[in-house]
């Protein structure tokens, strides 16, 4: 995985966003690399892209639905209930 500099902020280095959004007992559940990644300040306007592979993918039926109407636009959900063929669904 390659990571992307942060830009540098004069805002706290710290971010409770993500940790207040999932509540204390789900965030500590998180791996410590994904604390750090969602616990990141990133300065208005900018981006940090993570490059990575989806390992587990669950879709019901109406997500197969709105992943279809989606490909209008170019598809950016996954298409198929079966990503790879040798993950287990």
């Amino acid at each position: 995985m390659q990571m992307c500099p942060l830009p540098k902020s004069n805002l706290p280095v710290v971010d409770n966003r993500f940790r207040k959004l999932l509540g204390e007992p789900s965030w500590l559940k998180l791996p410590a690399a994904v604390q750090r990644r969602f616990g990141k300040r990133v300065v208005g306007g900018s981006s940090v892209a993570y490059q990575g592979t989806v390992t587990h993918m669950k879709m019901n039926w109406a997500g197969w639905i709105l992943a279809q109407a989606t490909r209008l636009i170019g598809a950016p959900c996954p298409t198929t209930l079966a990503v790879w063929a040798n993950l287990p669904l």
